[in-house]
């Protein structure tokens, strides 16, 4: 009996995982196409900038204290309660989205892109504690399936509650979205150590920038491929902003953001870990440059929503797969309180 019920409750936890990551997933793709169609139907793209800025400045902000408050408290009692909290936030910007429109639209793009990164690292870092070794293999391989799925669900789900009611109600979604993320994840996370006794004591932050070279040139390598994603990510609100009309952004995006997620998954998959052992770790780095130069050339020459489209999006999947996997062996030998 008591062998049952481990494997029973085992099995619910899978399952409670595999719905968090659908959800989640679901969530990060109908929530970014929900943010900038309504960012960019109350304000004009030329505002943009300033909001990537300062969603910039209180992105690394959130990530430091994050990373202070996980080491305390252990994602087991943080993850979930932040997106209870999400949640709850999403459910109050569509209460006042109809008082305020501006201003909500504002919150909601700060809401989105700062927590949006904070929320999937949080899943995983509940994961990887939960379960052990050798079953995180098997778990985490058929999380990363239902993981797509949640993208494909989540283009699909925007586009639907758009047409059926319109782009604010998607809100409420995104709401029920993270509430349910928050009871799954605290579904998995129960019975999970409850944060260290005490902290490792990180270095100031620049130390290791100022004694590592290696750190040095990989800070510049993040800050020259993060400003050019910039500028990418403007010229394709840009242009969709000038092309389409305003209530057909939600679709764009929504497609947008589906297929780009679905390639990149197929494109790791497939050949992510060939591409590395092929090209060596600069080759399969200099496959997202190379394919940036020629594909800003054919957007220039030919400026059109397809070509800037297909470059933002060739530019994506070969960051999500190529750049991003050449990139991580990079912090192989830096010693881990650097890291």
């Amino acid at each position: 009996s008591q062998m049952y019920d481990s494997q029973t409750d085992s099995r619910l936890t899978a399952w409670a995982a595999m719905l968090g990551a659908t959800l989640m997933i679901a969530h990060h793709v109908a929530g970014k196409a929900t943010r900038d169609a309504l960012f960019l139907t109350q304000f004009e793209v030329t505002s943009l900038p300033k909001m990537m800025i300062v969603a910039a400045l209180l992105s690394v902000a959130a990530v430091l204290g994050m990373s202070r408050f996980m080491s305390r408290l252990g994602p087991a009692r943080l993850v979930p309660g932040i997106y209870a909290a999400s949640g709850v936030g999403f459910l109050l910007e569509w209460l006042l989205m109809g008082f305020r429109p501006e201003l909500i639209a504002i919150i909601l793009y700060l809401h989105i892109t700062v927590l949006g990164a904070i929320v999937i690292s949080g899943f995983w870092s509940v994961i990887n504690e939960r379960f052990d070794p050798y079953t995180a293999k098997r778990t985490i391989a058929r999380l990363a399936g239902f993981a797509t799925l949640g993208g494909l669900l989540g283009g699909l789900g925007a586009k639907v509650v758009a047409d059926m009611a319109d782009t604010q109600a998607i809100l409420l979604m995104l709401g029920a979205i993270h509430l349910i993320c928050g009871l799954a994840l605290g579904y998995v996370a129960r019975g999970q150590r409850q944060g260290t006794a005490k902290a490792r004591e990180a270095k100031f932050l620049f130390t290791p920038l100022k004694t590592n070279p290696l750190i040095r040139n990989m800070a510049l390598l993040v800050l020259l491929v993060a400003t050019t994603a910039a500028l990418l990510d403007y010229l394709l609100k840009s242009t969709a902003s000038a092309t389409l009309p305003k209530e057909e952004l939600i679709h764009f995006f929504s497609y947008f953001y589906m297929a780009v997620g679905l390639g990149g998954f197929l494109l790791q998959t497939l050949v992510g870990d060939k591409a590395l052992s092929r090209l060596g770790l600069g080759g399969a780095m200099a496959a997202w440059p190379l394919v940036v130069l020629c594909g800003g050339m054919v957007a220039f020459l030919v400026k059109h929503l397809l070509t800037v489209t297909l470059l933002r999006a060739g530019a994506n999947l070969l960051y999500n797969s190529f750049f991003r996997a050449g990139f991580e062996v990079l912090y192989t030998p830096i010693d881990a309180v650097d890291k």
